[in-house]
């Protein structure tokens, strides 16, 4: 028996969203936050490569943008080493 390794992911477990549909803790849409258990590892890595940006773009209505960012920066640093 095999056991799946985590599915990486950028949430804060803030959930809460803006008036344009995007997460204030980690900042993913709707859309992706909806698919992402069934999107595959490279295509998770590839959306968490742009949240920094997003993050940024949120500015005040960021809910914790270190906390956010420093998780982003973990799961991509742990991806890079693998």
């Amino acid at each position: 028996m095999s056991i799946s390794p985590p599915i990486s992911s950028p949430c804060i477990d803030v959930c809460q969203l803006d008036a344009d549909g995007n997460c204030t803790g980690c900042a993913r849409t709707v859309r992706e936050i909806a698919c992402w258990s069934a999107l595959g590892e490279a295509e998770r890595i590839e959306i968490m490569r742009e949240l920094p940006a997003r993050i940024a773009g949120l500015g005040t209505k960021a809910a914790a943008p270190e906390e956010a960012l420093a998780l982003i920066e973990a799961v991509l640093g742990r991806r890079s080493k693998a």
